[in-house]
């Protein structure tokens, strides 16, 4: 690690220590609406205000904003005006730029990076946090994956994170926590807003949207378009989207909306290298040169609020969603496959809630059903390296397709009583019924051991499983005072095997027999707001991991005839992850603001075993893959006029454990330090910027995994390079 890696972190952070110092100085706000002092003037000194601020997934579906003090979680919201400060052009960048979100890419081209929460990135496809946009979740359904590409940054007016498990009111998945996207209305938008920016590598990005209010009628609708040829070789990403809503108020009481998301995209996929590759040319690609993913997003939704007397309320959302993709993986050992995937989502979710008030208490109570039918069609084709179907000749052949289902039942109640001001209790619990099916048939030259020798197969996939799970949830908050709230809560969750883990490849990665992983979470936190403006927040969890699933390689049977290892994904014993998370955010003075922010995550295995088909035994303690120690974060943001603006943002992400690499065995991933700077000038309806991310060129890669080399027939290490320092410039022209 070179000497600078701290440099540019420590120099943000010492900024930060004068705030303690400061007579007069301007109330600060908190993390989560900090943007509102970008304007540059100085506010009025003022006691410490309230820490209460308004989420809206306090329930599964968003029914009225809620306290985030009686929410005994660590919750975060960002804004419209945060988001548009950050300069991230999607949803991973911006994530990326706060301290518990480790963002990760695994293709190499960085739109389809993997953003990570509480370390539930191990191996496994799935996404350890639920992701849902306007209430509908978008975790595909036959990978659990979050595909945050199809999600326009540009379009999203505030993303809400509930830290911990989130079983207990939107179900199976969601280990980490939610992470709840909500898009623009036509409510405060522009009537018309035209931007352009461009920079390195051939970068284009063009948007026109347009939004308003009408009487009862509010709309609001966007298009852009996003041109890169990527920093590598076969790194080039065309994505296009649109988005559109409308919503109608009969009265106060009553409204009914429609949502509607298209977009599709081609992205290149250069894939990893190995650490002589990436030293000798990180741009290049030797192996992947045709390597992409196409998906073709459909979704529209239909929303219904009415409002009742009595403290009564309902909630309806029904949605359907279509991402179909389309792709080729090729790789080192000459070969590759031709996939599709057909992918549909049907959802309906209602909910009901009622409010009663006694003296300085209230009690307020939420409960709901939700219904969902996901079906996903798939076939794959093993090819040669440009792509060519293998005759059935060669030994490597292979064709395989599948028609397979997830049907889910979730009924959910959660009653949050406020004992008055400063107490409050929240209970909830869900049950869910879960079904998967698969019907397939695969076409293969197997090799049985001992011997090798090839046989032409013909077989059936697929099979049924069932799940059944109730997840409770238990949490205090105590708020003795305005700039103080303390909470404590548990909570279980679990997460059902997908398709892919259970039937989709028998005998090489799936797994018909996987049960869920379970999760046991305690989370306790402290939000404080001191007198001269600074605010503090820390949390601590705690969560216990069972069958926790994992993908290992089988390396006693591999063999020169075969072109792969063969492996598949185990239910491995107890792992635990626990640690911190501290923010501070302070002013500094003339209308400077500043943010400083540190998680530790200690991620092991809890139980040691040895398994014959890992090659290594994992001893109690060894740390889980790809889950960093330490990640800090820290931003300044200078207003050097009314109308010019600064900002500085630096990522520090300590060493990580090497993807598969369960025993430890191989070296760690380099820690890395990432510093961005941006300038901004407003004036009436124009905006400009200019960026420069990885602003001291550092070299550095975000993922590195431990497989086989079929180069060299060995196991090897792999990294997926991030890009140098660039540049991006942009305009914005706006009218109201």
């Amino acid at each position: 690690m070179t000497r600078h890696v701290f440099l540019s972190t420590l120099a943000l952070a010492a900024l930060l220590f004068p705030c303690f110092a400061q007579e007069g100085t301007a109330q600060a706000p908190s993390e989560t609406s900090e943007a509102s002092s970008q304007s540059g003037t100085p506010e009025t000194p003022a006691p410490p205000p309230s820490l209460v601020e308004r989420v809206r997934v306090a329930g599964r579906l968003s029914d009225k904003p809620e306290e985030a003090s009686q929410i005994p979680a660590h919750v975060t919201v960002f804004t419209e005006e945060q988001i548009q400060a950050s300069g991230a052009s999607t949803v991973q960048e911006f994530l990326a730029m706060h301290s518990d979100f480790v963002v990760f890419d695994e293709v190499g081209n960085v739109v389809q990076a993997t953003a990570d929460l509480r370390g539930f990135n191990t191996g496994s496809l799935a996404t350890g946090a639920l992701v849902t946009v306007d209430g509908v979740r978008v975790n595909e359904p036959d990978t659990d994956y979050a595909s945050f590409v199809l999600i326009p940054l540009q379009d999203v007016e505030r993303i809400e994170v509930i830290r911990g498990s989130a079983s207990a009111l939107f179900g199976e998945g969601g280990l980490g926590g939610v992470i709840n996207v909500v898009t623009r209305s036509g409510k405060d938008a522009p009537l018309f807003l035209g931007s352009f920016s461009g920079g390195s590598y051939d970068t284009q990005n063009y948007r026109l949207a347009s939004g308003g209010e009408h009487g009862k009628f509010s709309y609001y609708g966007s298009f852009q378009r996003t041109l890169s040829s990527g920093y590598r070789e076969n790194s080039d990403v065309r994505i296009s989207a649109f988005q559109l809503g409308a919503d109608y108020h009969f009265s106060d009481r009553q409204s009914f909306g429609l949502d509607l998301t298209a977009g599709t995209n081609h992205l290149n996929q250069p894939g990893a290298l190995t650490a002589s590759e990436l030293a000798e040319d990180p741009t290049q690609d030797p192996f992947n040169l045709h390597d992409f993913s196409a998906t073709d997003l459909f979704v529209p939704s239909l929303h219904y609020q009415l409002l009742l007397a009595g403290g009564f309320s309902l909630s309806s959302n029904l949605s359907y969603r279509s991402a179909n993709e389309n792709g080729f993986n090729g790789g080192r050992s000459g070969q590759g496959s031709d996939f599709s995937v057909d992918r549909s989502q049907f959802d309906w979710t209602t909910q009901a809630a009622q409010e009663t008030t006694f003296g300085e208490g209230k009690n307020q109570l939420v409960a709901g059903l939700e219904a969902c039918r996901e079906t996903f069609d798939t076939s794959q084709t093993r090819t040669d390296s440009d792509g060519t179907p293998l005759p059935q000749s060669d030994f490597s052949y292979s064709v395989s397709g599948a028609d397979s289902s997830r049907r889910m039942l979730g009924v959910f109640l959660q009653d949050t009583l406020v004992f008055n001001p400063r107490w409050s209790m929240t209970t909830a619990a869900r049950l869910d019924e879960i079904r998967i099916e698969s019907d397939g048939d695969q076409a293969f030259w197997d090799f049985p051991p001992p011997t090798f020798t090839p046989v032409f197969t013909q077989r059936p996939t697929g099979g049924q499983r069932d799940f059944s799970q109730l997840s409770p949830k238990l949490g205090f908050n105590f708020n003795p005072r305005s700039s103080d709230s303390f909470y404590a809560g548990y909570s279980q969750g679990f997460r059902a095997p997908t398709v892919i883990e259970l039937f989709a490849f028998p005998g090489n990665f799936s797994n018909p027999d996987l049960e869920p992983v379970h999760s046991e979470d305690y989370e306790a936190g402290w939000d404080h707001r001191f007198q001269k403006g600074p605010s503090l927040s820390v949390n601590a969890f705690w969560i216990d991991v069972k069958d926790e699933i994992f993908f290992v390689v089988d390396t006693s049977i591999c063999n020169p005839s075969q072109t792969f290892c063969p492996g598949t994904n185990l239910n491995l014993p107890d792992t635990r992850r626990r640690g911190a998370v501290v923010t501070l955010t302070s002013p500094l003075g003339r209308g400077i603001s500043g943010q400083l922010a540190g998680t530790y995550t200690d991620a092991t295995f809890t139980t040691s075993f040895e398994d014959a088909n890992i090659g290594s035994p994992v001893e109690s303690g060894d740390e889980l893959p790809q889950i960093p120690k330490i990640k800090i974060s820290a931003k300044v943001t200078i207003p050097i006029s009314a109308a010019w603006q600064v900002g500085l943002q630096d990522i520090y992400v300590g060493s990580q454990v090497l993807t598969s690499d369960l025993s430890n065995v191989a070296p760690k991933l380099d820690p890395y330090n990432l510093l961005n700077a941006r300038v901004t000038f407003d004036h009436h309806q124009w905006s400009v910027f200019a960026q420069i991310n990885n602003l001291l060129g550092s070299e550095y890669s975000t993922r590195g995994i431990y497989a086989f080399n079929f180069s060299t027939f060995a196991f090897d290490e792999f990294y997926t390079p991030a890009p140098g320092r660039n540049l991006l410039v942009g305009i914005t022209l706006s009218y109201r």
